[in-house]
């Protein structure tokens, strides 16, 4: 799930 958690921490940051 290593890439996962990057595309989810991608996602949060353009969030932010």
């Amino acid at each position: 799930w290593e890439r996962n958690n990057l595309i989810n921490e991608n996602l949060k940051r353009e969030e932010a």
